[in-house]
């Protein structure tokens, strides 16, 4: 399907599931204001029968810059859940689903914590975007059995979470203690903005 705005949009016959690559939705949303952008993603999640998977090939995507042109207001919900399908080689990996009024954009890189670089990752390009665009009280996390949990409030509490989730848990060595002081200082310094 080819969208006047967002360019070739996937979609897989058997299952009707369509999809587009994260750098198609960022490249444009650089291009225009965040009314503009926000509108044309609620549109285009109609065109798609409110379900569109976001794929990005790496564990770090540029969630910020989705976000910094979405309106946080028009986000009602985000949920943040494990899937096995996605890379063999690791027990999970990280997935983000902005619930819209039209639909869900189902975000889907390679975010896991199987190392301290990827753990990092998960940080900085998933829960700092989170806590930029005040999206922590809208943010809930979603179990194997698919039961939703509202997301930690303190960040220590958050970063044990998404590490748990990734199926890598957070373990309380010296060196992780200095990790999550780090991950307290630069959140905190954007809380603090």
């Amino acid at each position: 399907m080819k969208d006047f705005f967002f360019g070739n949009i996937n979609k897989e016959r058997i299952k009707n599931i369509y999809s587009i690559e994260l750098h198609q939705l960022t490249d444009v949303a650089e291009k225009v204001d965040a009314d503009y952008f926000t509108k044309q993603l609620n549109r285009l999640l109609t065109s798609v029968d409110g379900n569109l998977i976001v794929d990005h090939g790496s564990s770090m995507p540029s969630l910020y810059k989705l976000l910094n042109k979405t309106h946080s207001s028009e986000i009602g919900m985000v949920e943040i859940g494990a899937r096995t399908d996605i890379n063999d080689s690791v027990k999970a990996t990280l997935e983000c689903s902005l619930y819209l009024e039209n639909g869900i954009l189902n975000l889907r890189p390679h975010w896991c914590a199987y190392k301290d670089i990827r753990a990092d990752e998960i940080i900085s390009t998933l829960l700092v975007p989170l806590h930029e665009n005040s999206l922590i009280s809208k943010t809930f996390t979603i179990w194997s059995e698919g039961e939703a949990e509202r997301f930690p409030e303190d960040v220590e509490s958050q970063v044990s979470c998404l590490f748990s989730l990734s199926g890598y848990p957070y373990y309380s060595t010296s060196d992780d203690e200095k990790r999550m002081d780090r991950y307290k200082q630069e959140i905190n310094s954007i809380m603090n903005k």
